[in-house]
């Protein structure tokens, strides 16, 4: 009996603890989170930063390193970076998301899809073209696994694609995805909105290029 009333109080005592690590230790890093969020919404990047990193070193202790939300907010950490042009850190978080995401969400969901592509856009912009083709092409497929074909996330993937095969001197391919994308756009958007009349540009500017 002794040792039954024992038991009893040592599963009271680590509930308390639970309890607590919660209470004080996770919710003001949530709400830190949250804070953030808005920051990254309304542009104030600093800020948010300050906030995500109070936040992180909680998150990878009591959640762990692989843990979806800590991988959201490494995700989020690198969209800031991105904002400031910090290409090289946005890369980094980006990537300590990338393995979380893919084991969460699975590598063809919509969520998995839009790191692909972000990923895509820093390696972009360090001009890493292989790197960005193939974190698009990944995203690509993610996107007409979970959105379908003709939506308009896929189309702005399709685009991205077009880019980057223009910069390859790759035209065929990058005709094929920009029309793939215009004709998206045109049937969502109509054929004055200027992401349409942006990939139309594009479009344009391959043919030019490929006489």
């Amino acid at each position: 009996m002794n040792i039954l009333w024992l038991i009893l109080g040592l599963v009271a005592l680590l509930f308390v603890i639970y309890v607590i690590r919660i209470r004080v230790i996770i919710i003001p890093a949530r709400n830190n989170c949250n804070k953030a969020n808005d920051y990254l919404r309304q542009g104030e990047f600093d800020k948010a930063l300050e906030l995500y990193f109070k936040a992180l070193p909680i998150f990878e202790k009591m959640l762990g390193e692989d843990s979806d939300k800590t991988a959201a907010l490494y995700s989020n950490i690198g969209t800031v970076y991105y904002a400031q042009e910090e290409y090289d850190k946005a890369l980094d978080y980006y990537q300590r998301a990338l393995l979380p995401f893919e084991q969460k969400y699975g590598v063809e969901s919509a969520q998995t899809a839009t790191l692909y592509t972000n990923l895509g856009l820093t390696c972009k912009a360090l001009y890493d073209y292989d790197g960005a083709l193939w974190f698009y092409h990944k995203a690509k497929t993610a996107c007409e696994q979970s959105l379908g074909v003709g939506a308009l996330d896929t189309a702005t993937v399709y685009s991205y694609l077009g880019v980057i095969y223009d910069i390859k001197g790759e035209w065929d391919p990058a005709l094929w995805y920009s029309n793939k994308a215009l004709a998206i756009r045109e049937k969502f958007l109509g054929k004055r909105h200027p992401d349409t009349e942006e990939v139309r540009s594009l479009i344009a500017k391959i043919k030019s290029e490929k006489k």
